[in-house]
């Protein structure tokens, strides 16, 4: 989940920089939830608390063509580098 989150992050961050026409983003509040179940399967158990911070997030869904294009935005200005783990320069 860590991971997910610290990926839209950086995504937000990035389009922020390469793509001038940034939709609409809104903040999403951060927080403490429960996550997990107390009878699902072995990897859902045990119930553990979970804290996210704050983050912005665009207000409308793009697609994988707009996710595409700001990713070769920005390896073609050099802003961006990319190898086989990590996206660096962000």
């Amino acid at each position: 989940m860590k991971k997910v989150i610290t990926t839209l992050l950086l995504l937000v961050v990035f389009c922020s920089v390469v793509w001038a026409d940034m939709p609409e983003m809104v903040l999403v509040e951060g927080g403490t939830f429960s996550m997990g179940s107390h009878d699902g399967d072995d990897e859902e158990q045990p119930v553990h608390d979970v804290t996210v911070g704050s983050f912005y997030i665009g207000r409308y869904e793009i697609t994988n063509q707009e996710v595409v294009d700001v990713f070769t935005r920005g390896i073609e200005s050099e802003t961006l580098f990319v190898d086989s783990r990590v996206v660096l320069n962000i």
